[in-house]
């Protein structure tokens, strides 16, 4: 089994360039940055809350649609491990694709990661969040995302759980 490690990084840094009469503090034409609410938590084992597994991949849909089983998930290496019992702790998606993709609890057996609401995510668009320990386990019952699109999109994927 893998040992899990991961730097969670959310932020921006924004560079504003002003005139001496719109920002007299500043040099005239001196670019202000700004990065200070960006934010970057180490995960692991130890962590609050724990992080021991992650899941990297690359979903397809099928018929623009696809369910992603958090009891099965592919593993870096080969093969597929369970999350059951443990916590979805941050999750990346990327949609490089050029129409929207839904993320949404799945229909059998949801598992609720954005209040329970569906996640839109614009093409060429991210989806970054962390959790925390904020989530409940996965389980027999709260298993499943459902991914909606168009025709055979494939997205970029990275989840930690712990």
């Amino acid at each position: 089994m893998p040992t899990t490690k991961a730097t969670f990084n959310a932020g921006l840094t924004i560079k504003e360039t002003f005139t001496a009469n719109e920002f007299p503090a500043a040099s005239a034409n001196s670019p202000v940055t700004s990065s200070g609410f960006n934010e970057t938590i180490e995960l692991h084992a130890s962590s609050t809350p724990p992080v021991t597994k992650a899941a990297i991949f690359k979903p397809t849909l099928v018929a623009a649609a696809l369910t992603i089983d958090l009891t099965s998930l592919p593993q870096s290496g080969g093969g597929t491990f369970s999350a059951s019992g443990l916590k979805l702790v941050a999750i990346l998606f990327n949609n490089p694709g050029n129409n929207p993709v839904t993320i949404a609890p799945g229909g059998s057996n949801p598992y609720a990661i954005n209040g329970g609401e569906d996640k839109v995510i614009q093409p060429k668009g991210s989806w970054l969040e962390y959790f925390g320990a904020g989530l409940s386990d996965v389980d027999g019952t709260h298993k499943e995302l459902d991914l909606t699109g168009t025709g055979t999109d494939q997205f970029e994927c990275e989840m930690l759980f712990g």
